[in-house]
Parts: C-alpha cells; structure tokens; sequence
C-alpha cells in the first residue's frame, strides 16, 4: 500500500509504502528524493494489517498494531509549514489494487 502526504504537486510531496516486510518513507523535494527510511515490519501478506497515522501541525506519526498494542514505526517533524492543512492521499500505480477497510478521518483527536 502507497500514500502521500504534504502533497503539493507532482514533485513535492512525502511518499509513505508499507510491504509484507517493510515500511518506507521518502521525501519528494523538487522532484528528489530525500530523507528516505525502510523500517523492518514483517507481516503476512494475506493478512489486514491496522494503522494510524497522527497529525499534529508539525509532525507525522505512523502507528501499526500488533496484537493489542499500537508499535511507532515513523515519527517525522517539518517546521515552517502546518501539516495539519496537508493534502493526503492513496498512490495506486497502474493495476494494482488495495482494499481499505474502516477507514476514517479525525479532526484534533487527542488520545492519550
């Protein structure tokens, strides 16, 4: 699965991906990449795996669960720009396809 986030056009935006092996970050910045990441997530391919992604005006923090308990995978900061008035989105190149299950939005949700 593919998603973007801080997208601002074709060559500025953050590229997230997540495999049955890994999860990866790359920065696209005036069409380079930058800042990339692999962080080791091993899971099986046919199984759902949840995420959370927390947005605070500064910082991206991608959560998986495993079990009963939510692991950081990425915790990524940006200065200068509020990304809570980011663009998000799902990359789906070509004929791939995902399927996506309860998948919901919420505004300044704190938890604790």
């Amino acid at each position: 699965m593919q998603w973007v986030f801080n997208y601002i056009d074709p060559n500025n935006y953050i590229l997230f991906q997540l495999d049955e092996n890994n999860f990866y970050r790359t920065v696209i910045h005036n069409g380079v990449k930058s800042d990339e990441i692999i962080v080791p997530d091993k899971g099986d391919k046919k199984s759902f795996r949840t995420l959370q992604i927390r947005v605070s005006p500064t910082e991206l923090v991608h959560q998986i669960k495993h079990g009963d308990r939510w692991v950081v995978l990425d915790r990524w900061k940006q200065s200068g720009t509020n990304l809570n008035q980011s663009k998000f989105g799902f990359y789906i190149p070509g004929s791939d396809e995902v399927a996506l299950s309860s998948f919901a939005h919420y505004a300044d949700l704190n938890i604790r």
